[in-house]
């Protein structure tokens, strides 16, 4: 039998703490909601955190074991616009 643990929020480490912050933040429209050292929290526009980013002093080699699976209303303007 499990502790009962629930998913908080999904993390993502990141080398470019600005940069991801930026691409993020601007993909999910979301803002920073909290900021402490080494940590980003993004919050949509209901302040319901949706997203933390990590910045961590290594660079990741080799396949990310994490994705989001993302919904938007028009894919192919959505795939323009990010490609940009």
């Amino acid at each position: 039998m499990g502790v009962g643990a629930t998913i908080w929020k999904p993390t993502l480490d990141c080398a470019d703490l600005d940069g991801s912050t930026r691409f993020w933040g601007w993909l999910l429209d979301a803002d920073v909601s909290h900021e402490d050292g080494s940590f980003r929290f993004l919050s949509g526009k209901d302040g319901v955190p949706v997203f933390c980013l990590q910045r961590v002093n290594e660079l990741w080699h080799g396949k990310n074991r994490m994705h989001l699976d993302l919904t938007v209303t028009e894919l192919e303007a959505a795939v323009e616009e990010i490609t940009r």
